[in-house]
């Protein structure tokens, strides 16, 4: 299972953000990735692995929202998604 953990600061660093989530026992394969918008405003967001969904359900209950060097914290599962197809190879 797999856990989104978007709106961060484009300079967060990886160690930072598993400091901040108080060292949980979360699988050491985070992933820090960037995206567009169709307007070219870029996101930042760490996809993290968890052992189950349970796990999964108490972060999002517990960081959703919570505020992260000044930005409030979007925490969901993650969900791999197709590109969009009018885009047209925009979406990085």
């Amino acid at each position: 299972m797999k856990l989104f953990i978007g709106n961060l600061p484009g300079d967060a660093l990886l160690v930072d953000i598993y400091a901040f989530l108080g060292g949980l026992q979360l699988r050491a394969d985070f992933q820090a990735r960037e995206g567009h918008t169709r307007d070219s405003h870029s996101y930042h967001y760490v996809v993290a692995q968890l052992a189950d969904k349970q796990d999964i359900d108490n972060l999002i209950k517990q960081y959703d929202g919570i505020q992260f060097q000044g930005k409030a914290l979007v925490v969901r599962e993650f969900k791999e998604r197709n590109p969009c197809d009018d885009w047209q190879g925009e979406e990085l």
